[in-house]
């Protein structure tokens, strides 16, 4: 493929800059990237194949993660870009591939072209040899390609092209190589965009190359995407390649500024932005890998998460007061004695205390009146975070729950309260006592519900009604980034894997 030296890939990136914003590269910027190129030159040439840099430079670049993943992906099929190994311009592996499609040997390039910068970036990697690192992303990337390339082989292919690459992703790749999410830079800067430079002021010549279709199922978020672009992220799993972890639980930190936090919670902890105004960052929620793996234990040997949303939701209302609504502590109880009866799983006497245990810190975090009671449609709704199912089935049935004249529609309280209930249950899985006790965790999860609720209706709309449609459309075209926490319904994405 194309190559280019140290010296000559500084001055074009600092050409790229100067069209794209009028400014020249500082000294440090070019001490930066002089670093950068040497972290590619592995065999200490001074020659870089530039598809690799260009690869591993996207990272760096505005836009969605999809999108970057797309325009790399082209960068690596050797049909496209004069290969110095002329057999992959006629690989029989890729007979009847339109688009670009990598085989294994060009997969692991496309890989490690990713891995070489984020190892660059992680503060870990000083603490290695540059053997050490080498082989790192070296087994690393040959590891996350052979499980890509058997899948295929699994599915009767030889190559992978890039809608091969998003199922693989889907069905179960984002827990092999989880810091491909990395390349989605809100990741690192929890949701604050960088501003765009002027459209007008883009260079129209580009690297020409065969880019795959960028609005795939792998890219858009939707709201029965099973992967879409994932708007949380556990901070620990790039760490846990070389082996930091740390157990730490510390479960609510407020934060005002775009700064990642630097302990050990945040670098171990799937954490989440509750968001209440445009103005700051708003409060991080943590759950830490202990909790997530205890959740993940209860709700397997329980069997809880095998049962479907509507069933349970069915069961626990069936045994709330009709006229009020209400569902007293005796009243779930024995609700869920029912529920767990049809579950039909035999518990030992420790996951039995425990499952109990979970069960009446949810009630309790509902309970904000401390009357032993609670708003069985609104408690229902929440609790189907726990259920088995798609995440567009909880949501599409929550909201026929809380709609309760049945016209199709919420009001803007009956969507607080329909956001509120799935807060309500997220927030108490992080820490059973935050939502029991302290007042400004209770007022954040409704201010939050309360924001969220303005920005789908619009801040200047005067409606004052929603639909369930026009809100999934609302989420799907840009509110996954202001109430990302609802990802999480989907237990798949980070509670039960199979």
């Amino acid at each position: 493929a194309y190559e280019v030296d140290q010296n000559n890939f500084v001055s074009a990136v600092d050409n790229s800059v100067a069209v794209l914003t009028g400014r020249r590269l500082d000294s440090n910027s070019k001490f930066t990237l002089s670093n950068f190129f040497s972290s590619y030159d592995l065999d200490q040439f001074n020659k870089v194949q530039l598809n690799q840099l260009m690869g591993g430079l996207a990272l760096f670049c505005l836009g969605r993660k999809s999108a970057k993943l797309a325009f790399s992906f082209g960068l690596f099929d050797g049909r496209n870009n004069n290969t110095a190994n002329h057999a992959n311009i006629n690989d029989p592996s890729k007979k009847g591939e339109t688009g670009a499609a990598l085989n294994g040997d060009e997969l692991f390039l496309f890989l490690r072209s990713f891995l070489i910068v984020l190892f660059s970036c992680c503060a870990q990697s000083l603490e290695l040899t540059s053997d050490g690192v080498s082989l790192w992303i070296h087994d690393t990337s040959k590891m996350v390609c052979g499980n890509v390339m058997r899948f295929q082989w699994n599915n009767g292919k030889r190559c992978v092209n890039f809608d091969d690459f998003g199922i693989w992703y889907n069905q179960g790749g984002f827990e092999v190589a989880p810091w491909l999410e990395l390349l989605d830079l809100n990741k690192w800067f929890l949701g604050q965009k960088p501003s765009m430079p002027n459209e007008s002021s883009k260079n129209s010549q580009r690297y020409s190359t065969n880019i795959p279709n960028a609005d795939s199922d792998l890219h858009a978020p939707s709201m029965d995407s099973p992967m879409g672009d994932f708007p949380y992220d556990f901070a620990g799993e790039f760490e846990q390649i070389i082996g930091q972890h740390d157990e730490k639980e510390n479960c609510v930190n407020p934060s005002n500024t775009s700064r990642v936090e630097d302990n050990a919670t945040s670098s171990s902890s799937l954490t989440f932005q509750l968001l209440m105004n445009d103005r700051d960052q708003g409060v991080t929620i943590s759950i830490t890998q202990l909790r997530v793996t205890s959740l993940r234990q209860l709700l397997t040997e329980s069997g809880f998460f095998r049962m479907e949303a509507n069933r349970f939701c069915t069961l626990l209302i069936s045994y709330s007061d009709k006229a009020s609504g209400a569902l007293s502590k005796d009243q779930y109880d024995n609700a869920m004695r029912r529920i767990v009866l049809e579950i039909g799983v035999t518990m030992s006497p420790e996951t039995q205390q425990r499952l109990s245990d979970l069960l009446t810190s949810l009630f309790f975090a509902f309970d904000r009146e401390k009357r032993a009671k609670v708003d069985a449609i609104e408690f229902a709704a929440g609790m189907t975070v726990l259920c088995g199912g798609r995440k567009s089935d909880k949501l599409e049935y929550a909201f026929e729950l809380i709609d309760d004249d049945r016209d199709g529609k919420l009001s803007r309280q009956g969507l607080w309260r329909f956001l509120r209930s799935f807060l309500t249950v997220l927030v108490s899985l992080s820490s059973p006592d935050n939502i029991k006790k302290d007042e400004r965790i209770i007022s954040a999860v409704d201010n939050g519900a309360s924001w969220a609720v303005s920005q789908a209706f619009g801040p200047e709309s005067n409606s004052r009604l929603i639909s369930f449609d026009d809100f999934a459309a609302w989420y799907t075209k840009g509110g996954y980034g202001i109430i990302p926490w609802l990802e999480l319904l989907d237990l798949k994405k980070w509670v039960v894997f199979s």
